[in-house]
């Protein structure tokens, strides 16, 4: 994953945020049309990211007990 440099068209506007959804939602294009199997494991592998993601903000951000 080259850095700055987004790999999808649809996903671009991530990679200032986060290459590695850039990354995948770049491969999910991708794989659509080259290998229908492959393309279903990325928009999972995309969502438990972003899940990751989200939810480590919100640790991050709880107010100490």
């Amino acid at each position: 994953m080259p850095a700055g440099k987004p790999t999808s068209a649809n996903f671009g506007f991530l990679v200032a945020h986060d290459r590695l959804l850039d990354h995948l939602g770049g491969l999910a294009e991708r794989y659509f049309v080259e290998d229908i199997g492959t393309w279903l494991m990325k928009p999972r592998q995309f969502g438990e990211v972003l899940a990751i993601r989200h939810d480590a903000t919100r640790i991050s951000r709880a107010p100490a007990i």
